[in-house]
């Protein structure tokens, strides 16, 4: 009998079960990035009406929820190479559901501080998450017992 990690390294990135949490963490990937280099311009762009966020400048709390992003982007991937294990799994979904619900109550507690556009990204953002996370949730229902 082999154990998840011995299974998990012979699948690699390849595995079907592993495709939702790859695409995940190259998703989290790009935004963190883009966050982290681009976190001023996003902060005019999307939430004019935002000055500061727990007394830190909000392009500075768009930097540290970028680098936060590339943590979990290589956390993901080494959770599905080396381990795969249901529980590391579920904390990968568990993640995407809390950004999921921040994002609502982001939109509805200060949807006239953020432009439009940026209403529309962050919503947009988090309806492409919860899809993603409805596949992740179905792999690992389906593929571990």
């Amino acid at each position: 009998m082999t154990s998840n990690a011995t299974d998990a390294a012979e699948l690699g990135f390849a595995s079907p079960r592993h495709l939702p949490f790859v695409i995940g963490a190259a998703a989290d990937l790009l935004l963190g990035l883009d966050l982290l280099v681009a976190g001023d311009l996003m902060a005019a762009w999307l939430a004019p009406g935002i000055q500061t966020v727990l007394g830190l400048p909000t392009a500075t709390v768009l930097n540290i929820v970028g680098a936060g992003l590339l943590v979990v982007a290589v956390a993901t991937l080494a959770f599905t190479w080396l381990d795969a294990s249901r529980k590391t799994l579920w904390s990968v979904v568990l993640l995407n559901e809390a950004w999921v619900i921040g994002s609502a109550i982001l939109v509805a507690v200060a949807h006239e501080l953020l432009s439009g556009f940026g209403n529309a990204i962050v919503l947009g953002v988090a309806i492409v998450l919860a899809g993603l996370t409805f596949f992740q949730f179905r792999n690992i229902r389906t593929t571990q017992a």
